[in-house]
């Protein structure tokens, strides 16, 4: 009788620790379904959200701290850039003139704007201004007027400025890209792509004063005859995290833009060509891949080998730029905190203290 008593007891205390361990295995399940990295049920097979649909006929997205390629939509297309060639002609002239060297200008603004329509920063012959200025009021109000003055100084004559400027995108590889001027006025074999407008900021980025020259919202002229230039790209006043880079409008190539913008430590530069709202096209982007960038939910095109640095440029943390090369796709990296071989370990601990207690049995 004693006997059967204590096996009872002994059994009541089997079926008690067998019903603790299985309420600890069905709670440390509910963990690892809700822990990082680890799907929720219903989520496994869940398809992330669409990319937009954009106005523009050619976009590209860059990871602006890689350069990877995130998002393409006809980005090697041949297109006129209008002025967003004027990111061309500040790295040239960034690269191959003192920027505090100063210029008497000869040329009249007012002309400019009466043949062509352009858009000036408003020079006027004797005008002295430094080589800084003028790049200022080339990117900001997107001066055709100071676009002439920078090729003419720099290159001698324009014709000149504009070889130097094929010659900086050859060597860059980007293959897509061929100027006939320093401005992107449409002209005849004048033209660009997103992607090589993209790749082009990317690179530029590496240089304090182009990201200056793309951030800056306002700039005082000083001197003979003082004035204040505004940026016109709307997205640096609209867009949190917005800091560069440059727009452009003409009848050929509609609206245009390359846009910057950082957000929690991650850069993204967005090319958008021929767009019918290029602002909206830009934003929808930004806000797509900053998002998908947070969720570790984009697929990336690494950046091929680049072009080394100039050996006149201090290092940065900026990468070298991207090249129009082809290159195959990688899957996304995989998220971190995934605590699944930890619980996994747990639960098969679990079930063998069980069935050890149950062989005692």
């Amino acid at each position: 009788m004693g006997t059967f008593h204590a096996k009872g007891v002994a059994l009541a205390v089997f079926r008690s620790i067998t019903v603790a361990f299985t309420l600890i295995a069905v709670w440390i399940s509910v963990l690892a379904s809700a822990a990082p990295g680890m799907p929720t049920p219903g989520q496994a097979n869940a398809a992330p959200e669409a990319p937009p649909q954009i106005s523009g006929e050619s976009a590209v997205v860059l990871d602006g701290v890689t350069g990877d390629i995130l998002y393409q939509k006809n980005s090697h297309a041949h297109v006129a850039p209008a002025s967003v060639t004027k990111i061309a002609t500040a790295i040239v002239a960034i690269e191959n003139i003192d920027v505090h060297r100063r210029v008497v200008v000869d040329f009249d603004s007012y002309q400019m704007v009466v043949d062509t329509g352009s858009t000036v920063m408003g020079l006027k012959p004797g005008d002295n201004r430094s080589i800084e200025d003028l790049l200022y009021g080339l990117m900001l109000p997107s001066g055709n007027d100071a676009a002439v003055v920078i090729a003419r100084t720099v290159g001698g004559t324009e014709a000149n400025f504009v070889e130097m400027m094929n010659e900086k995108v050859k060597s860059l590889g980007l293959h897509d890209t061929h100027f006939s001027n320093p401005h992107g006025l449409d002209a005849d074999d004048h033209y660009s792509s997103a992607y090589d407008m993209a790749a082009l900021s990317f690179y530029g980025m590496r240089y304090p004063l182009f990201r200056s020259l793309s951030e800056a919202k306002k700039y005082e002229i000083k001197g003979n005859r003082p004035y204040t230039l505004w940026n016109l790209n709307k997205l640096l006043y609209n867009y949190d995290g917005a800091d560069g880079v440059k727009i452009g409008y003409t009848e050929n190539a509609l609206e245009t833009i390359v846009a910057s913008a950082t957000r929690g430590g991650q850069k993204l530069i967005v090319a958008v060509m021929r767009s019918n709202s290029r602002y909206s096209d830009a934003t929808l982007l930004l806000d797509y891949y900053f998002k998908a960038l947070k969720q570790g939910e984009v697929t990336r095109i690494p950046a091929p080998t680049a072009t080394p640095l100039p050996t006149s440029v201090p290092p940065t943390a900026t990468p070298s730029p991207p090249t129009a090369v082809s290159v195959p796709a990688r899957s996304p990296t995989a998220p971190t905190g995934d605590n699944s071989d930890l619980l996994t370990a747990i639960l098969n601990t679990l079930s063998a203290i069980s069935n050890a207690i149950r062989g005692l049995f």
